[in-house]
C-alpha cells in the first residue's frame, strides 16, 4: 500500500514537468514509439495513479479516483478495458498508430489513448477531453505491469485470509485476483442463471436491505469453495446463489502469484439499492456493527474494506477497521491503517498511534 501511495506521487511531482513539456509534443501528436525505450505494451496495466493534463489531482468525486482500471493487451492487437478485476475482460481489435492507440469497444466506438511514456515496467497515457487531447479536462494515466505491481508492493496481514501448512488464501484485489472468463463477467452470468436476481433488478421485492454481500474462494484448481453470505436477500435468492456460484468453476481462471497459481477469496457486492446511494457508508457501518456484535469480526472488516475500496480516505472506515484488527490481536494491521490516517493528515491517526502503537 506504502508503495502505490509514493509511486501516486512521485507520479504527480513528475507531472508537473511532464505534463508542460507535454504541450508541445501534443500539438505534433502523441511520442512516437520509436522514440521510447523499445518495449512491447503486451500483457496487462494497472492503473495506479490519475491526474489532469497540467498535473493537478482529479476531484474525490471523479469516477477514476479510486476505480480500479487495467488495460490488458494480447497478440493480433486484440485489448481490453477492465474495471472489474474479476472480469477477464472483453477483447477487441486495437490500432497503434505511431504512439497513438485506439481500442474498439463493444459499442462501435473506440477509446484513444496517447502513449506519453513506456517502459518494461511502466506506462503514462493521455486520455483525450471532449475537445481533443489539449482539452484541460484530459486525464494522465500512470500505469504498472501487473506482474511488477506483484513484486514490488508491500504484503501485510491484510492481504490474506488465512495460511495453512500447505496454502496461502490470499484476498482478492488489484495486486492479486482470479479472473471470470465468461464474456459479460460474473454480475451478468448470476443474473442469467438465477431467476431470483431479475426480481430484484426490477425493484419486486421491498422487504430486506437490498445489499447482497457474499465472500468464496477460488482455489488454485479454478474450483470454487467456502461460499459465506454475509449480508443475504431472501432464502430463494440465497439458494440459488450457492447453488450457482458452485456450478461456475468451469468459467474461473484461478489467480497467480509470481507465476504460479494460488487460492483467492473473492468479495461479491451487489447494491440493488439503485436510488439510495448516499446512505452506503451509513449501511456499511450498520451491517459491520450487527457482526461484531455476532463475534463475526473477520465478517466486519469485509464491509470497512468495502468502504475503503471505495475510497482509500475514508477516516471512519480505517478507525473501525482498525479497531477491528485490535479485536482480533492484529496490532501490526491495525497500526498501518492508524499510519494511513496519521499520513493523510487526520488527527485520530496521531492520537490511535500513540494509544495504541507505542
Amino acid at each position: 500500500m506504502n508503495y502505490l501511495r509514493n509511486i501516486f506521487l512521485k507520479a504527480n511531482s513528475n507531472h508537473i514537468h511532464l505534463a508542460i513539456t507535454t504541450f508541445f509534443f501534443l500539438l505534433y501528436g502523441f511520442f512516437p514509439i520509436k522514440a521510447q525505450e523499445k518495449t512491447t505494451l503486451l500483457g496487462d496495466w494497472i492503473k495506479v495513479g490519475v491526474t489532469y493534463l497540467d498535473g493537478m489531482e482529479v476531484e474525490e468525486a471523479h469516477p477514476l479516483k479510486y476505480a480500479f482500471l487495467k488495460y490488458s493487451f494480447k497478440p493480433k492487437n486484440k485489448a481490453a478495458i477492465i474495471t472489474d478485476y474479476t472480469h477477464a475482460g472483453n477483447f477487441n481489435s486495437y490500432e497503434d498508430r505511431n504512439g497513438t492507440i485506439e481500442i474498439s469497444t463493444n459499442f462501435k466506438a473506440k477509446i484513444t489513448l496517447g502513449i506519453i511514456r513506456l517502459t518494461s515496467d511502466s506506462l503514462i497515457v493521455v486520455q483525450p477531453g471532449t475537445l481533443g487531447a489539449t482539452d484541460p479536462s484530459s486525464l494522465l494515466i500512470t500505469l504498472i505491469r501487473y506482474e511488477h505491481l506483484q513484486n514490488t508492493s508491500e504484503w501485510n496481514g491484510k492481504d490474506l485470509v488465512g495460511i495453512s501448512k500447505t496454502d496461502t488464501v490470499y484476498k482478492a484485489s488489484q495486486k492479486i485476483h482470479p479472473t471470470f472468463s465468461n464474456p459479460y463477467g460474473l454480475r451478468h452470468a448470476l443474473q442469467t442463471a438465477m431467476p431470483s436476481y431479475s426480481k430484484y433488478m426490477t425493484g419486486f421485492s421491498q422487504d430486506y436491505g437490498r445489499l447482497f454481500l457474499a465472500t468464496f474462494v477460488v482455489r488454485k484448481s479454478g474450483s470454487v469453495d467456502n461460499i459465506k453470505i454475509l449480508q443475504g436477500m431472501d432464502d430463494k435468492f440465497n439458494k440459488e446463489f450457492i447453488k450457482t456460484c458452485s456450478k461456475m468453476a468451469k468459467n474461473w481462471n484461478p489467480a497467480h502469484y509470481n507465476g504460479e497459481p494460488v487460492d483467492a477469496q473473492v468479495t461479491l457486492e451487489i447494491d440493488f439499492n439503485f436510488m439510495d446511494q448516499f446512505l452506503t457508508d451509513e449501511r456499511y457501518t450498520r451491517y459491520a456493527a450487527k457482526r461484531i456484535e455476532e463475534g463475526d469480526i473477520y465478517g466486519a472488516i469485509t464491509y470497512f474494506d468495502r468502504m475503503i475500496a471505495k475510497n482509500p480516505k475514508n477516516e471512519k472506515a480505517l478507525i473501525n477497521r482498525g479497531y477491528c484488527y485490535l479485536l482480533l490481536n492484529d496490532q501490526e494491521s491495525a497500526c498501518e491503517d492508524f499510519r494511513i490516517l496519521r499520513n493523510l493528515g487526520f488527527d485520530s491517526g496521531k492520537s490511535l498511534l500513540e494509544k495504541h502503537c507505542k
